[in-house]
Formats: C-alpha cells, sequence, structure tokens
C-alpha cells in the first residue's frame, strides 16, 4: 500500500524517477543523484520502502548488495486515491 510522501520525501524521489524510471539502480547511483550523505540516503531510501514507493531486490552479481526499483508514479497515486 502506497502512503503520501512529504515534499522533502517527494522531492528525492522525483529526482530518482527522472534518472532511473522503472529501471533498477544501485546505492552508490542514487548516492550519486540526490546528493547527500550515506546515512541520509539509506533514511530516505528506507522511508519510500516503507511508504510503498520503492522495492528492493538482492543483487545476483553482489549477494551483500540490494536493487532498487521505484514504483511508478502513476501506480503510486492510484492506490493513493482509493
Amino acid at each position: 500500500m502506497t502512503k503520501p510522501l512529504s515534499s522533502e520525501q517527494m522531492h528525492k524521489y522525483s529526482a530518482l524517477w527522472n534518472k532511473f524510471g522503472d529501471n533498477p539502480f544501485k546505492f552508490n547511483e542514487a548516492e550519486k543523484i540526490l546528493k547527500i550523505s550515506e546515512n541520509h540516503l539509506l533514511v530516505t531510501l528506507h522511508r519510500l520502502k516503507m511508504k510503498g514507493w520503492l522495492t528492493t531486490e538482492k543483487d545476483e552479481k553482489r549477494p551483500k548488495k540490494s536493487l532498487y526499483f521505484l514504483v511508478s508514479p502513476n501506480d503510486a497515486v492510484k492506490v493513493i486515491s482509493k
């Protein structure tokens, strides 16, 4: 279930969506886009995931790492509006 984001979270989500869309991305790629500290990025990604705007999968090539996937804005808003 998708929950509304704060304006700060929406700004960060939008920056990631504009760069990656529905393509997977890695932590270090998100760090380059958002230009925030590692700890702040961990919190940001966790909040996006908890609110249903982000999903993760284990990276098959690097099992200790994750791949991140954004939920499309259209899908997220449809769920919120119900």
